[in-house]
């Protein structure tokens, strides 16, 4: 085995995380080498501490001769559990076996004194490399999943309900003083843009939905965060204002947030923290009388900060490739994204993106890089793309400075994702840090982009932004089409989407073949036969 093993043991995991706290107080925290095997073992933390082994995952030089085994291009997998399995560690243990086929290159037993051909391509960069997918009907014994209701109270509600009694109590308090002095005026704010942008993200959590009853069971923790902030906003607004002013510029704040990540249980406060950071930004960092950072990116951004730094301390849920399990994901992505770009001149912030990424893809090929590069054309990633980072009030104003915005963007993610995937971390967050780093240079930019703005004025012009519309369109479609990125990115080995919806082989196997929906670009009429038939009674 590899002398650097247990580093590369680490990488295969990145996805999940290594040593990251998962939901229901899992993690994959332990392993050790037998002979040519790798044994990664499941454990879960009880809340005194107490450390219980649920499962392992053992990695075996691959046999070919035996095709139909759970494998990636160098392991046989197998998985071990002593007894039952709950869902939670059955998903846990997909995802494991997802990332490790995707990062697993083939070269995990090869030689590092002897350079070895490789006996085909290397997978290429993405969220997931091209290997037969491998199925997840492991010899677990599963116990069927009941009914869940709407809605069942947890750790989190009891985080909620004590933070909106807390607020609740700030707010009566500040009332009976402001009664003392002149009294509090209310006002209107409606923007048309917090409408546009609210029902663009409520369009995708009801496609999401669609796939994943998981969204229908999250509600009551998005309306739990949204009563919060507009409370929190309320109480900022008579502190510095006097005054309460009734807008809906909450909705596209809280919204964003549980598109990107999610919390569960002793870590559900952690909204709160995302929402408090994010008004208090708002209010209290500005900068020519406008706030400087992205409110929920600066407030998701913060909390990354701390689940990397303390993940005993502070835990998320990797919501990643459910998020992507939706057959059109990038593509309803796609589309809204063009009704907020034909809208607002944003485009260019996501051309600079594209330009910096594909640049740095291309390099990347040309010097034979082993490791992967995050892809832009995954749909959580694309999402920060296209609607997180472009956001109107934190980008740059000038033309050139939105493109210098994207250019920069798309540098600090690549570095960013590649820095914690080389150290065995998750890169989840890695599509939203860089967004407050690029928000405070937002000068810089403008100043930049002003030195060679009478060169490239004329191209770059806000008259021709149908223009630029139409190059994104190209930068993005292009090389997602023609690289099958769809295809690359049919996670089956996760099984988040409804089983239903997934036809198998008679050998169990889940391929594109069977599945033209989940691979083929635009699929329009075949999605809808798929969700009408999975809907029948």
């Amino acid at each position: 085995m590899s002398p650097t093993a247990g580093r590369e043991a680490r990488e295969l995991f990145a996805d999940p995380g290594w040593s990251s706290p998962l939901d229901g107080g899992f993690s994959f925290d332990s392993a050790d080498v037998a002979g040519r095997s790798l044994r990664v073992r499941l454990a879960r933390r009880s809340p005194d501490g107490a450390r219980t082994e649920v499962a392992t995952l053992v990695l075996s030089p691959r046999d070919p001769a035996l095709p139909g085994a759970l494998h990636s291009a160098s392991f046989a997998i197998e998985v071990q559990a002593p007894g039952p399995l709950d869902g939670r560690a059955v998903l846990h243990l997909a995802a494991a076996v997802a990332s490790v086929v995707r990062h697993d290159d083939g070269s995990f037993y090869a030689s590092r004194a002897a350079a070895v051909e490789p006996a085909g391509p290397a997978p290429r960069p993405g969220p997931a490399a091209a290997a037969p997918a491998p199925r997840l009907a492991l010899d677990i014994p599963v116990p069927p999943r009941p009914p869940t209701p709407l809605w069942e109270p947890d750790e989190g509600d009891t985080s909620a309900a004590a933070a909106l009694l807390l607020l609740a109590g700030f707010l009566a308090w500040f009332f009976v003083r402001r009664l003392r002095g002149p009294p509090a005026t209310l006002a209107t704010n409606f923007v048309s843009a917090h409408v546009l942008i609210g029902s663009l993200q409520l369009t995708l959590f009801f496609y999401w939905a669609l796939y994943w009853p998981g969204v229908r069971d999250h509600w009551p923790h998005i309306l739990s965060t949204l009563g919060y902030a507009l409370g929190l906003d309320a109480l900022l607004s008579l502190w510095t204002r006097h005054r309460v002013v009734a807008s809906l510029a909450i909705l596209p704040m809280v919204f964003s947030t549980h598109l990107f990540v999610w919390f569960a249980g002793a870590d559900f406060w952690l909204y709160y923290a995302i929402m408090t950071i994010a008004l208090f930004s708002k209010v209290f960092l500005q900068r020519g009388g406008r706030h400087i950072f992205n409110p929920s990116a600066l407030g998701i951004a913060l909390v990354a900060v701390c689940c990397y730094a303390a993940p005993s301390r502070f835990g998320f849920v990797d919501i990643s490739h459910r998020l992507a399990s939706p057959a059109s994901m990038f593509e309803l992505m796609l589309c809204l994204a063009l009704v907020a770009q034909l809208r607002a001149r944003i485009v260019l912030v996501s051309v600079g993106i594209l330009l910096a990424t594909g640049a740095i893809q291309a390099v990347h090929g040309q010097l034979g890089g082993d490791f992967r590069l995050i892809s832009v054309y995954w749909p959580p990633v694309f999402l920060a793309v296209v609607l997180l980072s472009t956001d109107p009030a934190t980008i740059a104003r000038t033309p050139g400075g939105r493109i210098l915005y994207g250019l920069t963007y798309g540098v600090i993610i690549t570095a960013v994702a590649a820095g914690l995937t080389g150290s065995g971390r998750n890169d989840f967050f890695a599509k939203v840090m860089p967004i407050p780093i690029c928000n405070y240079l937002v000068p810089w930019f403008d100043r930049q982009a002003a030195l060679f703005g009478s060169r490239v004025g004329g191209w770059l012009a806000p008259t021709r932004n149908r223009v630029h519309v139409a190059l994104w369109l190209l930068l993005a479609l292009v090389p997602w089409w023609m690289d099958h990125d769809k295809a690359q990115s049919f996670d089956t080995a996760l099984y988040s989407r409804d089983p239903g919806q997934l036809v198998a082989r008679v050998d169990g196997q889940v391929t594109c073949e069977h599945n033209p929906a989940f691979c083929e670009p635009f699929p329009i009429a075949t999605e809808l036969k798929l969700l009408l038939a999975t809907r029948r009674p």
